[in-house]
């Protein structure tokens, strides 16, 4: 019982730093949380008892340190790329069905959305790999990655939208504002000590 209450515990946290992450508009503080998010979520699956889905999660936070590395030494995106075809090996190796299938375009999706550089590319991707995300989540029952997925896409299309000029003036005002106030909390550089 005890075990469970901390897995849910886990899967909260992580869906929570997975919506978090939609509010970041930079890319490397996106792909910091993003690691994160696959620790928990790894560890959460493993507490479960569900070792597919905690080393595809374990990949995943692999692959987001890649890329952050990435950002700066172009030459560690062949580790950000080359996990890649690792998801698919470990797809085939847990082959459960569709459903493994969707999380394995989703995955890659998200994947390739981590080595981009620019904000705007990398939400697009993202917002493809949450509907992926969004489709294995109803299929699976999974309620809670469902509850942050459609947060995430949300959040970023609302991003897209507003900085398309797409969003009436009104909403996307308080809208902005709102985003703002979220990102700047979360990005906030902590003071040095003085």
């Amino acid at each position: 019982m005890a075990l469970e209450t901390v897995a849910t515990g886990l899967g909260l946290l992580a869906a929570g730093m997975l919506v978090a992450s939609a509010l970041i508009t930079s890319p490397r503080r996106m792909l910091q949380v993003q690691t994160g998010v696959g620790l928990a979520f790894g560890a959460h699956f493993l507490m479960l008892g569900l070792v597919p889905a905690a080393a595809m999660n374990g990949l995943a936070a692999v692959q987001a340190a890649a890329a952050i590395l990435a950002l700066r030494r172009p030459a560690a995106s062949v580790v950000g790329y080359g996990i890649i075809p690792m998801l698919w090996v470990a797809g085939t190796v847990a082959w459960s069905g569709p459903l493994t299938l969707l999380a394995v375009a989703a995955m890659t999706v998200v994947a390739l959305a981590r080595m981009m550089s620019s904000e705007m590319p990398m939400r697009f991707a993202f917002l493809a790999g949450s509907a992926l995300w969004f489709t294995h989540d109803v299929l699976a029952m999974a309620w809670i990655p469902l509850c942050a997925d459609v947060l995430c896409f949300v959040i970023g299309l609302g991003f897209i939208l507003h900085r398309k000029g797409v969003v009436p003036a009104r909403f996307a005002a308080g809208f902005s504002q709102r985003l703002r106030e979220w990102r700047n909390a979360l990005t906030a550089e902590p003071r040095a000590a003085a």
